[in-house]
């Protein structure tokens, strides 16, 4: 180690190259695995503040291009220990970008280890603490029963954001961007239906503060709409799993009925809506009773006909088409 350290500037510089050459073209790059294990080995030395950050920076983007688990698993290793050597003043900035991954990393190794980066990072900013204790609480395992979730600490931490959230306004944006994430990957991924259940009312408690946000900071909650909520609605619409896309409706319901006017799109679905439940396109679309649905698209096939600016182009693309497609491109028992 004596004789790395000698040498650390040079091989720094190396490897400052090299990954900024993998995120360039990785398909080019080879022993991708193994260059992972020797920087693993010099990260608890990379001490300086500039440097630390420029290679946590471009690890992040490099943890973007990666498709084995293992090679994912090595850079948020190394980045972890990066973080401790981060300048308290821009680890808040590094982070932010690193929220959106507990939405699709699906590998229970990939996502501890990226609580760990912001339990790391809680300690260099005590102001991330509640954001990493969402993050490490709910990705938390039986220690005991290492196969289980802790349904302790899982439950614990809906409770305090549920807390939180009804006392409105108590989460910052970092901190409801997490719990977005997170509970979000709770109603695609998880298998337990109480786990799952806490996971959609958290989204729907979302859903009512951004009402009151939407009235004291409209551009925060329209990009908080829009960029976050939306995208992962449209992805979960697209589920095989008819639960799933269940699920993703009725927090799409939730954000249309409680912060209608925080963007233009929910407004825009809010004709959707009616006082009769019968007659309302989101409670039908949500009805065990595939008839019902049918009929709730037959109603709005007819006025699309009648009204042909009902719907703009993004949510007709993005919202009915892929929850009319999934009944003509799915066998029918697969979809009940």
């Amino acid at each position: 180690v004596e004789v790395v350290l000698v040498e650390m500037e040079t091989i720094l510089v190396h490897f400052g190259t090299w990954i900024r050459a993998a995120n360039a073209n990785l398909k080019a790059m080879r022993k991708v695995g193994i260059k992972l294990d020797i920087l693993a080995c010099i990260a608890p030395h990379i001490t300086q503040p500039d440097t630390a950050l420029e290679l946590f920076r471009q690890l992040v983007i490099l943890s973007n291009s990666l498709k084995k688990s293992d090679t994912v698993i090595k850079v948020l290793a190394i980045s972890k220990l990066l973080m401790v050597h981060i300048e308290k003043d821009k680890v808040k900035d590094v982070v932010v970008d690193l929220v959106p991954f507990f939405g699709k990393m699906t590998n229970r190794k990939e996502r501890q280890e990226l609580g760990q980066i912001f339990e790391n990072a809680a300690v260099s900013d005590p102001s991330l603490e509640l954001t990493a204790r969402i993050c490490v609480e709910l990705n938390s395992f039986d220690r005991k029963r290492m196969e289980e979730p802790d349904f302790e600490r899982r439950m614990a931490v809906f409770k305090k954001v549920r807390d939180e959230l009804k006392k409105g306004g108590g989460l910052a944006e970092l901190e409801l961007t997490a719990v977005i994430y997170n509970c979000s990957y709770y109603l695609k991924y998880e298998a337990d239906s109480s786990l799952k259940s806490n996971a959609l009312e958290a989204l729907v408690n979302v859903a009512k503060l951004l009402q009151k946000v939407s009235e004291e900071k409209p551009m925060l909650a329209k990009k908080l709409v829009d960029k976050v909520c939306l995208g992962l609605i449209r992805t979960g619409l697209k589920a095989k799993e008819d639960g799933v896309r269940v699920d993703f409706l009725s927090f799409l319901q939730a954000l249309v009925q409680h912060c209608g006017q925080a963007s233009p799109r929910l407004r825009d679905l809010a004709g959707l809506q009616d006082p009769d439940p019968d007659l309302d396109f989101f409670e039908n679309m949500r009805h065990v009773q595939l008839h019902r649905r049918g009929r709730a698209m037959a109603r709005l096939a007819r006025r699309l006909q009648e009204e042909p600016g009902l719907l703009k182009r993004p949510n007709l693309s993005q919202v009915v088409l892929p929850l009319a497609t999934v009944y003509l491109l799915t066998d029918r028992k697969s979809v009940v």
